[in-house]
This record gives structure tokens, sequence and C-alpha cells, in this order.
């Protein structure tokens, strides 16, 4: 603090008992990496000096938020570690851009000393979180809290698609389906939520099951919800199910970008006169469905029609995948000069489509 900083150092490097004060004091400026050590080490600490330390940096938060995320987010976590939730929330107010670590932080620790019981907004947003983060503490932690709501909430239908969805996204689709049988009314999102559960597990026919469910209960599907059942189709890869499926979709709905990306991903295999009619239906194809396209006629043998198709593409929305997918369409077809010609042409070449040439 005197300004004879050789003096300091001098002092410091030969001191063999170095307190953290010592290395209070040489830190005039702490970088990122030193204020995550502080701020751990006061955790581990929780004395007196510790304390200080975290009321001293309270009167500098917008100075931390200069830093990177991971320096504030030590400090919210030294903040809750501390029970200091009231300051733990005002700095999780300030904090601009939050991650889904931050959100582990702020909810795991708080919600055990909140001293009220969380309303369905609170339930919803937390259920959210912990299918973000996707580890057993959240998953124990949702259970938890879900057995012991209000059974009013049960009357809320986004709190208990929110549920489902959690649910399934952590692989638990037995128990997704017994909670689904106890919700007295499903609606086509708790449908889509099962559907898409039963594809991501392999398990396409049982999605299909649903969809006749939904049928019988005169429940309307939307494009999302056919885009589901057109990649449990995918997935089954039968002509004789996929075209009666596509025959019940509504001509308005064959203008969403996901049905028709989906539609084109389900025809590519064996039947590409079927997803190229889906193409050319489409008014303004953006990169994924030019990429789709090029993609089907890559794997059904036919690389001059890759190539060509790839070459009306405009140049601006071309990206690696779409480089990648037209010289494994030139590879499948012997086409060895057209590949050399494209690969040469690409300004950016990552190491993927290096490799891939």
């Amino acid at each position: 603090t005197c300004g004879d900083e050789d003096n300091a150092c001098y002092v410091f490097s030969t001191n063999t008992n170095k307190t953290s004060g010592a290395y209070g004091a040489m830190f005039k400026e702490p970088d990122s990496v030193n204020l995550i050590m502080l701020f751990n080490a006061c955790v581990q600490l929780r004395n007196e000096r510790a304390i200080k330390i975290k009321n001293k940096f309270l009167h500098q938060i917008p100075k931390l938020s200069t830093n990177t995320n991971h320096v504030i987010n030590s400090f919210l976590n030294m903040l809750v570690k501390f029970g200091d939730i009231s300051n733990a929330e005002n700095v999780f107010a300030q904090i601009k851009t939050k991650y889904i670590i931050t959100y582990a932080i702020i909810i795991q620790d708080t919600f055990e000393q909140m001293p009220f019981k969380p309303n369905e907004v609170i339930l919803i947003v937390l259920f959210k979180i912990c299918s973000k983060l996707l580890n057993e503490p959240a998953l124990i932690l949702a259970k938890r809290v879900f057995d012991e709501m209000s059974k009013t909430f049960y009357q809320n239908s986004a709190l208990l698609n929110t549920y489902l969805q959690m649910v399934v996204k952590f692989g638990e689709i037995s128990n997704a389906e017994n909670f689904f049988t106890q919700i007295e009314i499903n609606d086509s999102i708790n449908y889509r939520v099962m559907m898409n559960g039963y594809n991501m597990n392999n398990r396409p026919e049982q999605c299909l099951k649903f969809f006749k469910q939904m049928q019988q209960k005169n429940i309307v599907a939307d494009e999302l919800t056919f885009t589901i059942i057109l990649s449990a189709c995918s997935q089954i890869g039968l002509l004789s199910i996929c075209e009666p499926i596509v025959d019940k979709i509504p001509s308005n709905m064959l203008n969403h970008h996901r049905l028709q990306i989906t539609l084109i991903d389900m025809w590519m295999l064996d039947y590409v006169d079927k997803a190229l009619k889906i193409f050319e239906h489409v008014q303004k194809p953006d990169v994924m469905i030019y990429t789709a396209m090029i993609n089907a006629f890559g794997l059904n043998g036919m690389g001059y029609e890759a190539v060509d198709l790839y070459r009306r593409m405009p140049i601006v929305i071309q990206n690696e995948v779409t480089h990648i997918c037209v010289l494994n369409a030139c590879s499948h077809s012997g086409l060895i000069d057209e590949a050399h010609s494209i690969f040469n042409n690409i300004k950016v070449k990552t190491e993927r489509i290096t490799t891939t040439m």
C-alpha cells in the first residue's frame, strides 16, 4: 500500500510462511483464475475472514461482471453456500447472460431454503432447469418437489406438460408412461412429448400407437406432431405405413419448414422421387432443405444430380455439412473429377471437409 513494490516483492518471495493475507496483498488486480480460487477457498473456510471477503466483493458486482462468467458463477456459489440467499438472488438478477450452471447454482441450494411453498410458476421453472441439468441430484430434487406439491396444481396443464417433458428427457420412459395415465385430460402436447420420447428410445411402433389414440379421441395433430410421427415412420421404413400417414397431413401444413425436411429425410432411402417432389414444392429452400436433398441424391447413387443441385444452390448459404454431403455423393458415384473441382472451390476447408475428401 505504500507503493514500494520492489521491496514488497522481495519480502514476499523470501517469506517461507505465506499467509492468505500476504497473498491478498500481492494481488493488486486479481485475474479470473485467482478470483475463482479465492471464492472457492472462502467456501471451504467459511470463517470471519471469508465473510469479510464476501461482503467486500458484494460492493463490486459491476466490476466482477466484467470478468468471465465462471467468476460471477463462483461468487454466486459462495453466496449460496454462505446462506446469503437475498444477496444471491440480487446477484443472479444482475447477471445478463445466464448459463445452465448459473441456474443450477441458484436453484439447487436456494430452493431448499425457501421460506414459502413454491407456486406453479416457480415449479415450472424448476422442472425446466432440472431437465437441462440432466444429472441425478436434479432428478431427485424434481421428483421430491413434485411428490410434495399441492394436488391443486394437477389442474395446471402447463406444469404437468413440463414435468412430463422432464421425465422423458431423463430417459425414464416407464415413469413417463405411468404419469401419463394419471393425467385426467391429456392434450396434444402431452401426446407429442410421449411420442417423441418413444422415438428417442427407439420405440417407433409405440409412437404410432399413440397417434392412433389421438385420432380415436379426436385430438388434432399439428405440424410438430406430424414431424414426430414421420420420424417414427423413418425408423420403421415401411412404405405401407408411411404413405397413409402422409396422406393425413393437411395440405396447408406441407409448407412448414420442419415438416418438409422430415419428409425429405423419410423418403431419402429408396423413395428419392418422393423426396424430390417435396423439395420442388418448397418455394424458398434454405440450407437445410438443399442439404437434405443433396444427401438424398447421394445415398441413392445419384451423384450427378447431387452435384447439379449443389451448384444451383446459392454459395452464400452453403456450409460445412453441405460440402461434406456433396463430396460423399461424389464418392459413392465415383465422380473423382467433380469432387476435386468442388473441393478446390471451397474457401474454408475444415478438418471434416478435408477428411471427407
